[in-house]
Parts: structure tokens; sequence; C-alpha cells
């Protein structure tokens, strides 16, 4: 229960935060007329959703995390398009990428943009996302209830992927991610012929000290939802414009743990009481593939022994290929690694995925959409691939002295085009390094 001491002086903060925000955005204008929805009865919920919460230790600093935004529905009539904002503290999360849910399988567009306001106690960020439908998508195209599960009443939006501060300040919290209007055009949905609109009707956060009522509507003090009002719904002079029922949304956020001493060895990735063993480069590689279900032994104590590169950010393809360096007797001290100092641009050209950089790479992890057919083009590393969860994620590692070397190097051939995700890759000594995909 510790990780809830610090929730109200978090709320209060943000608080200030919506309320001083508002010098910035007065000279924004609000709507006054827009196209209200006919027949609307589908109690519909937006969700976000919390991670490390109830019975959890908390989410681990220095690390990535996945944030998922949830439709909740009785029914669910075809959905045109969609705007959502929301915010969350930028000093303690750091906004990396969108990844579209199943929701959105079929759709032609996520658009998204992120600004940071400063000036205050902490950074706040806003994130503004656009999903359009298109006109090339087809209502079989579009993901409806029935298509996910019969016995499920929920729909996979999309996923807000952060990184988590390792600032020790920030141990103990819960870290709000909440729904965020600035005017009358923020967190609407368009759905149906004619693009009726729903728009807020409840906006709850969660409630941490009733574990039987385990949200609590959000109400501002005087009762009436103004410009200065940010996270408690649209605002009340949208309200008449967009007559009808709508949509209760669901505050979420990050649980972040309380750091506990953990007694293991950088390296020991298999609690064998030996750092540094192929096996354990073995596992850490098969971590990149299946996720950290292959941490059986001790999810904690496994996640920071793999911090082999001492960058506090882990598992990354940084700390494989810097074990295999030590593995292989020729790593340098990680106090000289230069992280983020280099760039490799991904290039696809005719199905082929090929690496360019400055500097020799080692390790590389691609993810694709879907599951794909290729070839390796390069065989000189070990690599390991699968399917799983709608992606196909293909490795590249070493277990001796193989890199790409500097300049353009072809990795892979594609049966098909296919949409590359992402892709993670490392300096040949363990040091991170951008990654720009380009087509």
């Amino acid at each position: 229960m510790v990780a809830r001491r610090s929730i109200f002086r978090f709320r209060g903060s943000m608080a200030f935060f919506a309320a001083a925000l508002l010098m910035v955005i007065l000279g924004l204008q609000f709507c006054t007329s827009s196209t209200g929805p006919e027949d609307f009865d589908a109690g519909w919920s937006l969700k976000i959703g919390i991670l490390g919460g109830d019975e959890s230790i908390g989410v681990f600093q220095g690390t990535y995390v996945n944030l998922p935004i949830f439709i909740i529905a009785d029914s669910l009539p075809q959905i045109d398009s969609f705007n959502l904002k929301i915010s969350y503290n930028a000093d303690a999360l750091t906004f990396i990428d969108v990844e579209p849910g199943e929701m959105l399988h079929g759709w032609e567009d996520l658009i998204y943009t992120s600004k940071v306001y400063s000036g205050y106690d902490t950074l706040l960020g806003v994130l503004d996302m656009t999903g359009i439908a298109g006109t090339n998508s087809s209502g079989s195209e579009l993901m409806s209830i029935s298509q996910i599960e019969a016995e499920t009443d929920s729909i996979h939006v999309l996923d807000l992927k952060f990184w988590v501060t390792d600032d020790r300040v920030y141990e103990c919290h819960f870290v709000p991610v909440n729904f965020f209007w600035e005017d009358c055009g923020d967190n609407v949905i368009y759905y149906g012929p004619g693009n009726y609109l729903a728009i807020s009707e409840h906006v709850y956060r969660r409630n941490w000290t009733d574990p039987l009522d385990p949200y609590v509507e959000t109400i501002p003090e005087d009762g009436t939802i103004d410009e200065d009002d940010h996270i408690y719904g649209i605002f009340d002079s949208c309200q008449d414009a967009s007559a009808g029922g709508g949509i209760d949304f669901y505050h979420g956020g990050v649980d972040i743990a309380c750091a506990q001493p953990i007694d293991v060895a950088v390296g020991d990735i298999n609690l064998n009481n030996i750092s540094y063993e192929l096996t354990d480069l073995f596992l850490l590689a098969e971590y990149f593939i299946s996720g950290e279900s292959v941490f059986t032994i001790d999810r904690a104590k496994q996640l920071r022994a793999s911090d082999t590169n001492h960058d506090r950010i882990f598992p990354t393809t940084a700390d494989l290929q810097y074990m295999n360096r030590v593995i292989m007797g020729d790593p340098i001290g990680t106090s000289h690694l230069e992280h983020f100092a280099d760039t490799v641009n991904v290039i696809i050209h005719e199905n082929v995925i090929s690496l360019e950089s400055l500097i020799d790479l080692g390790a590389t992890l691609l993810v694709f959409e879907g599951e794909i057919g290729f070839s390796a083009l390069y065989n000189d590393f070990n690599i390991k691939s699968a399917y799983k969860d709608g992606e196909t994620r293909i490795l590249f590692y070493s277990i001796d002295q193989d890199k790409f070397e500097a300049g353009t190097t072809p990795v892979l051939q594609l049966a098909a085009p296919a949409d590359l995700k992402s892709c993670e890759s490392s300096g040949y000594y363990g040091n991170m390094v951008f990654s720009k995909i380009i087509e």
C-alpha cells in the first residue's frame, strides 16, 4: 500500500498545472455548433489502463511500458473517426510512440502530435490523437465486438508507449494519465452515417481507498466545467451543441514500484550465481522474442540482472550486445559507451530491408505488423524469429564477434510488402543508437 501515499499530492499538482495551462490556451476558440447524435442509446466507456496497480508490486523505473486505451460497450456501431487527447507528467513519463490496437485494423490513418508545457513544478505533456477509418475501409474491416470474442465487451483501441523515469523522486508514486479537454473537439467519437458524434457524459478517476468502489467521478468544486477544467469532461459551453448521450471516460496511469534493494549480480540472468554465461545470453535473446514470460524464476531480479551496460534502461538490444562483448572478452568500460550518439537508417526498398550506419552495429530487433515471410540476407548472426500477438519479431544477435559493418548492409528479403513497426539496434560495443525507418 505504500505506493499510494503520494497520489493526492500528485493529483494536486496536476490540478495546478491545468489551471496554469489556461494562460497558455486563452487564445483558443471553442466550438459553437456541431452535428448531434440521433437515437444514441449505446452505453460507451473509454478507459485508460492502469499498469502496476492492485496486487502488483508496481512498474519498475527505467523501463518501457505500453499503456492501453480500451472501448467498453454493450453494442458498437461503425466508428468513422475519433479525436482523443490525454495529459501526463512529462517528468515522470517520456512519450515514445502511439501503437494501434485491434480496433484500428483496416484503418488508414492514425495521426498524433505531442507537446510539453514547461515552467511549472513538473513538465505537463499533452498528446493529441486522431484516427480516421478512411474511404477505403469497409465495415467488415473495422473491428466490432463480435469479431473479437463473443464473451468480451471491450475492444483495444491503441497503446501509449512511455519510458518510466529512473529518478527515485518518483518511486512509490502513482502517475496519472488523464483524458484532457482543451476545446470542444477533444475526446469525441464520430460514428455511423452522417458523422454523428458522441461526447463525454461522466469522467472517473481511480479510487485507491475503496477496492469495492474502484472509481469515483471527477466533479469540479463549483459543479461547472469551464475552460480551465481540463480533466473533468467536455466544457459546459459545448454541451448544447452536442445534445444527447455520450461516453464515460476513465482516467488511468502508471503505478511506479517502490525501490527495493535487489541482491542480484548483473549478467546473471538465469540466477545461478554465475554471470555472463552463454545460457544467460540465450535467455536474454529469448526475451526479445517471447517477452517477460521467459523470466520464470524471479522477474524483478532477472530484469535487473539484464542491465549489462549499466545505462539503467533495460532490457535492450544494447544489453544483449554488451553481454556478448563481455563473453567474447573485448568489452569497453560502460562509462565510455556513448549512448544515442549515432543513428541507424532502416531502409525499405523493393521488399529488401537494409541497415545504414556510420558505425559498426550489433544486436538488432525488427518488429513487423502481422505474420510475414522473409529470408535472411546476412547469415553471420544467430537469427531468432516468431509470430506472436499479431507481430513478427526477428532478432539478429551474435555469440561471436559478428557485426554489421559501417555502411549499408542488406539484412532481410521480404516475401511481400510488410509494415515495419519498429527497429531497435545497438552499436557493436553495446551502446544505444537511434533508429530511423526510411521507406
